[in-house]
This record gives C-alpha cells, sequence and structure tokens, in this order.
C-alpha cells in the first residue's frame, strides 16, 4: 500500500482526438496520428486553479502515459531505405509543380533526409519532454496544495515502467514540479521487469499465450491493411503523385509514420510528404494504428486485472 500524499505513476495510456476538416491547407495533421498525436495537439490547456466548495483536496494519485517517444528501430530503417527511394521517384517526375505543389515545396522537399537514428529507437523525444514538463506545471496550478513545488520524498512517490521513456517522463514530470536541479535530486525507484502494477497484463498467462505470442490475434488489423478501403486510399494517392501503383500500403504507413516525427520536431510547418496527402487518407493509418494497439496490447484486458492499480492506491 502507498500511504504517501501524492503519488506520480507512469505507464502506457493512449488518446486520439480527430477532427474533420475541408482543405488540405493548414491542416492539422497532428490530429490524426492515433497513439502518437502530439498531448500539445489535444491536451487541456488551463491553468485556473480547482475548486469545489466543501471540498479540500488533500491527496492525488495519476496514472500518466509516458511522453512522445521515437518509433521502434525497424521501423526507423524501414524509413531510412523507403522514404529516400519515395523523395527520389517524386522529384524525378514531370507531375509537379502542380496546383497542390509548389516550387517552394519542391525546393524543401529536396533538402529533407531522415533524421532519426536507429539506436535512439524508443526513446523519450524533446516533444514527451516538453510535454511532462507543461503537464505537472498544469497539475501545480490547478492543485497548488496538492503538488507543492518544495519535493520531500516522505511526500512524493513516483513510480514507472523498465524503459527510458518511462525514467526520463519521470525526471521531467518532476522538473515541472520542482526545478532542474530539485529534479536530480527526486528518489526514484529502481523498476522492475516483471511489474505487477503498471504492466500487469504481462504477468497474465492468458494474455501472453491468447494475444502476445498468438500471430492470428492480429488478424483483423491484417485483413484491413489488405483492405479495398486501403487499397483505394493507397490508389488515389499514387493518382495525386502521378503514379501508377509506386506507392504500396506498406511504403503509405512509413510516409505517415515520417508525418509525425516531423510534426514533434518541427511544430510550425508542414512535412514536406505531407504535401501529397489529404487530410482523409490520414484517417487509415489512424483506424490501422487503433487496430493494432487493441488487439495486441489491450484485447482481452478487463476491469478485473486493473484491480491492481485500485488496489495498490487504497
Amino acid at each position: 500500500m502507498y500511504f504517501t500524499p501524492n503519488l506520480i505513476v507512469f505507464v502506457v495510456l493512449n488518446c486520439v482526438k480527430v477532427v474533420l476538416l475541408c482543405s488540405n491547407d493548414g491542416y492539422p495533421f497532428e490530429y490524426y496520428l492515433s497513439t502518437m498525436t502530439p498531448y500539445r495537439t489535444v491536451s487541456n490547456k488551463d491553468f485556473y486553479k480547482i475548486h469545489y466548495d466543501g471540498c479540500e483536496p488533500k491527496k492525488a494519485w495519476m496514472v500518466v502515459r509516458h511522453g512522445t517517444r521515437n518509433p521502434k528501430a525497424t521501423t526507423i530503417v524501414g524509413m531510412k531505405e523507403r522514404l529516400p527511394l519515395i523523395k527520389q521517384k517524386i522529384l524525378e517526375s514531370n507531375n509537379f509543380p502542380n496546383e497542390y505543389v509548389k516550387n517552394r515545396d519542391l525546393d524543401l522537399f529536396k533538402k529533407w533526409k531522415p533524421s532519426v537514428d536507429p539506436k535512439d529507437e524508443k526513446k523519450l523525444a524533446h516533444e514527451g519532454e516538453e510535454e511532462m514538463l507543461l503537464l505537472a506545471e498544469r497539475m501545480q496550478t490547478r492543485f497548488p496544495h496538492v503538488f507543492d513545488n518544495v519535493y520531500s520524498n516522505t511526500t512524493y512517490k513516483f513510480k514507472y515502467t523498465y524503459s527510458q521513456r518511462t525514467q526520463k517522463s519521470a525526471y521531467y514530470f518532476a522538473r515541472g514540479l520542482f526545478g532542474k536541479l530539485t529534479a536530480k535530486s527526486v528518489y526514484y525507484p529502481e523498476p522492475s521487469k516483471q511489474d505487477p502494477i503498471l504492466r500487469f497484463y504481462k504477468l497474465c498467462e492468458k494474455w501472453n499465450k491468447n494475444i502476445k505470442k498468438n500471430p492470428e490475434a492480429l488478424l483483423e488489423k491484417k485483413l484491413f491493411e489488405n483492405g479495398s478501403e486501403m487499397k483505394q486510399t493507397v490508389n488515389n494517392i499514387n493518382q495525386r503523385l502521378g503514379f501508377k501503383s509506386f506507392l504500396t500500403a506498406g511504403k503509405y504507413l512509413m510516409l505517415y509514420l515520417y508525418i509525425f516525427i516531423y510534426k514533434c520536431k518541427i511544430h510550425t510547418t508542414p512535412a514536406p510528404l505531407q504535401l501529397f496527402i489529404n487530410h482523409y487518407s490520414l484517417t487509415l493509418p489512424l483506424q490501422e494504428e487503433e487496430m493494432y494497439e487493441f488487439f495486441s496490447e489491450k484485447y482481452p484486458v478487463n476491469k478485473q486485472l486493473y484491480r491492481w492499480i485500485i488496489n495498490v492506491i487504497f
């Protein structure tokens, strides 16, 4: 049991917000990145103190998703291999400039190259660092009596899973509460690879057998990837690019992941490759990603398993 006034727990949670607009000009592509949606686009930015009549906050527990991270190594390597081929094919095409892509866009595209190193796979990105800092600042402003900016290991307890991204998320959250110098002195308990609280589902024999180690668990996702809707979307993008069948579903999903990485690094300018994709086309990878997350991680996790967290807190 935890008897500390403040408990900060880091674990993977997913959120996504979809906004439909009618134009590709200035379109917020970052809203269509599924579980990779930058938190700054969907977060509650309210800094007002929260107050309820007759109620005084005494304690807070938080189960928080780690900040935005880099993709896994195989995905990064795939982008480094495939995206330059797409770039070369586009720049060699006689279909541009046109009504969608101007000369200035092509100039930007010429300078582009993949920028994430495979050795940095799944590490917390700079975007994720900012997410944790700002989240902590907002919580401290809303509940100043609970989230004291003076650190004590008797009033705060942090817990995170066995990964660099969660460890760094905990650090940057603490930094948002206490400042840079104090955050380095915060006590973080040694994480466990077999954490029965934050990664309880991995200790479930039924989950490991029927989901984690079962190729058929992702059957619905594979059917969707090879379905008529995905094929039609890829065909539409090929037509937009002036190609017959160069772009495949696999290459298209790489474009999707690239846009995510670019938007997390550079917030204000469009990713060069997103100029060739309309907003509807992004809803397909979004659905594909959601299906992967559901069938590979969440299903059939139920409320009985989540009782582990409740039991520990209370």
